[in-house]
């Protein structure tokens, strides 16, 4: 056995090269199961899919402990929620310890919702896309990590890190039970990392890999006007009584301006400024922005030159070639804080997927150059962190 140097990367490299076929066929089997966590009647395939990732861990060599976080009551029904797969794999006290995180969960699907194929058949398009719901959020970075062990062993060589491995099933329905799980768990299964690693975002663009350092956050509000009991005759009654509508209307155009400056008193009060570092990166962007809302979630911030970012960013380069875009996302990946606060290590965001991967919406996709490129920087990444 060889210990991972540069010349074992690079042979690490030529084995993901040489068997993508196989590599597209685990994600292929993957995407095949609908593990749609906000649906009842899916519940059984969300299961499935984590016994799926049990099975394919354990025949690793790794021990995994399946954690049940109880029932919920959905859409009349009384079911389980899907299990929480905690992996590991080496216990070696002189090496650094990485926990991964990742989701085995998507979001619903159906053809008729304008897919051009079936969305739990994986499909490889001739420009090189691998179509199918989850490709990349978050079944390929999830078998990727996977598919990245295997690799190691049957090169022979030595992983250079200890894992523990954090799989969920809930993401895309709130991470109902992780929480407790991780707070639970803090000093027992994930005890001893001195990292943690999320792939479940994506690059700023299409062309260049980034490290995200920042998440804004949200909140998700209702409001709700309520007018006359009955509906009134406008002929009668209009001009006379308010139109619940118009309130409303009348109402949300008072939190921003045409130009987008939120009005709300104070807000602005706390919101950190930005560094001369960053404007100088923002400097000459042309890109818009667009956030839709859901669930809330709080702002967290990282520092991009902690030891955990540097080898993220030497593993970026080392597979394409350029630095990475330092990001700050418009948006919220609540379970990031819970890993910082409960594990108290610092946590980097890497990215497998483009922006333009449609996570969420119809024909979802994964670059395959993204695909085989993310596999290889997972053995880079791993690599870096033992170099440090």
């Amino acid at each position: 056995m060889t210990s991972t140097t540069d010349a074992n990367l690079e042979k690490y490299f030529k084995y993901i090269d040489d068997n993508t076929a196989f590599l597209i066929d685990q994600l292929h089997e993957a995407v095949a199961i609908p593990s749609i966590s906000a649906t009842a009647k899916h519940r059984s395939e969300v299961i499935r899919m984590g016994e799926w990732i049990k099975t394919r861990l354990e025949g690793l060599g790794a021990r995994v402990q399946m954690v049940h976080p109880g029932p919920q009551e959905l859409q009349g029904q009384t079911v389980q929620l899907p299990p929480v797969v905690l992996g590991e794999y080496g216990t070696d006290p002189a090496k650094k310890t990485i926990t991964i995180y990742g989701h085995y969960d998507v979001q619903p699907a159906l053809k008729s919702d304008g897919w051009d194929t079936d969305p739990f058949t994986l499909v490889e398009t001739e420009d090189g896309r691998l179509v199918g719901r989850g490709s990349t959020d978050d079944k390929g970075p999830v078998i990727g990590w996977i598919l990245c062990l295997e690799a190691h062993q049957k090169l022979g060589i030595h992983i250079p890190v200890n894992l523990k491995f954090c799989f969920e099933g809930m993401e895309e329905s709130g991470s109902i039970g992780l929480d407790a799980i991780i707070r639970d768990q803090a000093d027992k299964w994930f005890k001893g990392t001195d990292y943690t690693c999320i792939c479940d975002n994506f690059w700023l663009g299409t062309t260049k890999s980034g490290l995200t350092y920042g998440l804004r956050g949200n909140n998700y509000f209702f409001v709700e006007v309520s007018g006359p009991a009955a509906d009134l005759h406008s002929g009668v009654f209009g001009g006379t009584v308010q139109e619940p509508l118009v309130a409303l209307t009348r109402l949300m155009s008072t939190l921003v301006d045409i130009d987008g400056k939120i009005l709300i008193p104070g807000i602005y009060d706390q919101v950190a400024e930005t560094t001369q570092e960053e404007n100088k990166t923002y400097e000459g962007f042309k890109c818009t922005l667009k956030v839709s809302a859901d669930r809330a979630g709080r702002w967290w911030y990282s520092s991009p030159d902690h030891p955990n970012y540097i080898a993220a960013s030497k593993a970026v380069k080392r597979v394409y070639g350029t630095e990475p875009e330092r990001i700050r996302e418009g948006g919220s990946i609540p379970i990031t804080i819970t890993f910082e606060e409960a594990l108290k290590k610092n946590v980097v965001l890497l990215s497998m997927g483009r922006a333009n991967d449609g996570a969420h919406s119809t024909n979802e996709k994964l670059d395959k150059y993204n695909y085989i490129e993310g596999i290889k920087q997972f053995g880079a990444y791993w690599a870096e962190i033992a170099n440090l």
